[in-house]
């Protein structure tokens, strides 16, 4: 899979950064499809000439292509007969696992293996509405945190915002998410590249807080951060995205504000009411 003779397009994630995180098609019609979904969280299509040394240093590549009418009877029917999280589930293989989301498509990857495949649904009449973007926008998501998880690099659902980041479930956040570097001290997201201030503001909105913002405790902030990571596993968390997750912990403010003094300006960064600053 994801041979260069038969490519006809490949993204790279923040290739400013050189994150190694590749996504290849060899359909025109699927790239097209999905290729602006790519752009939206990070992804940058590379010139042809660029490929060669893209795919040297890769960390993994996922080969996207349409699924056969065998792979849409899993992706429609695998959840009802595994353990899965809403339209998720991991099962687990001899050799390999494969990530399902619900009647949209299934991801085959190895740990140990830097070439992966994604098998959509490719049904036009769906990919005309915008849910099915932000669908696989969480399917790419799951990707890159599982393409990332023994790097220093930890991804979020949510946004950037001045002096941190807000942090939200896929569903609240339409699939967008940033990651962070500890190791450069930066902030990665669709809006750019950020320097973390120390501290790092992590902010939650609840809809039903009336009072003034109330902070986290480190226990309460990691558990929501970890509930709130694009990693996805069929089992147990990741070691390293633990102990990254933790030592984002230690640099950072948690703050619960209520969603209603927060607003998104023309730019798509969200920013918070003047009042509750």
């Amino acid at each position: 899979m994801g041979k260069t003779e038969e490519m006809i397009a490949l993204y790279s994630l923040y290739p400013q950064k050189k994150t190694g995180v590749l996504v290849s098609f060899d359909s025109r019609e699927v790239e097209k499809i999905v290729g602006p979904a790519l752009a939206s969280v990070g992804f940058v299509s590379l010139d042809q000439k660029d490929w060669a040394q893209a795919i040297s240093s890769k960390v993994k590549m996922l080969s996207v292509e349409e699924a056969n009418v065998k792979v849409v009877k899993q992706i429609n029917y695998s959840l009802s007969t595994s353990n899965h999280v809403g339209k998720e589930a991991i099962l687990k293989r001899f050799n390999h696992y494969i990530y399902v989301y619900q009647s949209l498509g299934a991801m085959i990857y190895s740990p140990f293996a830097k070439d992966w495949k994604l098998s959509l649904s490719m049904d036009t009449e769906y990919w005309g509405e915008a849910e099915y973007f932000q669908q696989f926008k969480v399917i790419i998501s799951r990707y890159v945190g599982l393409a990332l998880s023994k790097s220093s690099l930890i991804g979020f659902y949510g946004f950037q915002v001045r002096d941190g980041a807000v942090v939200m479930s896929s569903d609240q956040s339409e699939g967008e998410f940033f990651l962070v570097d500890l190791k450069r001290r930066e902030l990665y997201s669709s809006d750019g590249f950020v320097k973390l201030k120390n501290p790092f503001n992590i902010i939650r909105l609840e809809e039903t807080l009336e009072t003034r913002p109330r902070g986290m405790r480190s226990e309460e902030l990691f558990s929501f951060l970890m509930s709130k990571s694009i990693y996805f596993s069929h089992s147990i968390v990741s070691n390293n995205v633990k102990y990254h997750t933790e030592k984002l912990v230690e640099i950072s403010n948690g703050k619960i504000f209520s969603r209603s003094h927060f607003d998104r300006d023309k730019t798509g960064l969200l920013r918070i009411d003047s009042s509750q600053t």
